[in-house]
């Protein structure tokens, strides 16, 4: 592991205050920022991590996952040639901070950051209580954590984003359905199964 990790850690309020990811999840984010300080991403193996926190590698990947989940960061694999075995892996932060304040602690790119951070934490939290909306309106109140991820996941990308009317007729659709068919509650749906495959396309 060559990377060596910078000084400073970042931890935006957005993290901090984030009470569906872990306490460790939240430390791990700040290293993670410190060590992406040279190339805006870092490498570093889950058992580099375990060492530092003196924790297993599956806490490790279980924060990751956390993070991820959350859209704070992206992890993406390389692979060795015509091999499972992987080659590297790289770890880069989703939003803020950005790769130039990784870099240089002055007084304008911290309230530059803290700006952003505000801005993101105003649409997360629009995007929590629409998604509030939404969950109120399902039949099968199971599994609301991964189902807000999986909301987060499609209402924030690039390419397509779903939209609350989507996704609001399509579960009102699919009531009438399962209302018109007598289905068995225990055949619908969790809520975190419908949010995850995005079912409101199917009805």
């Amino acid at each position: 592991m060559n990377e060596s990790p910078s000084y400073y850690a970042i931890i935006p309020a957005g993290v901090r205050y984030d009470k569906q990811i872990p306490q460790g999840a939240k430390l791990l984010y700040g290293e993670i920022t410190a060590l992406s300080n040279k190339n805006g991403y870092c490498w570093a193996s889950d058992g580099y991590f375990s060492d530092v926190y003196k924790v297993s590698k599956v806490t490790i990947q279980n924060w990751l996952k956390a993070l991820e989940n959350g859209m704070y960061i992206s992890r993406q694999v390389n692979y060795k040639h015509d091999s499972k075995e992987i080659d590297k892996r790289y770890i880069r932060i989703l939003g803020t901070p950005t790769q130039e304040n990784l870099g240089t602690h002055t007084q304008k790119n911290f309230r530059e950051n803290n700006t952003s951070t505000n801005k993101n934490i105003r649409a997360s939290s629009t995007l929590e209580s629409d998604f509030e909306k939404l969950w109120k309106l399902y039949p099968k109140k199971i599994g609301k954590k991964p189902a807000l991820a999986a909301y987060k996941r499609a209402m924030s990308r690039k390419k397509n984003p779903a939209t609350n009317r989507q996704i609001q007729d399509g579960i009102v659709a699919y009531r009438q359905l399962i209302n018109s068919k007598g289905t068995e509650k225990r055949f619908v749906k969790d809520g975190s199964t419908f949010f995850n495959q995005e079912a409101w396309n199917d009805y």
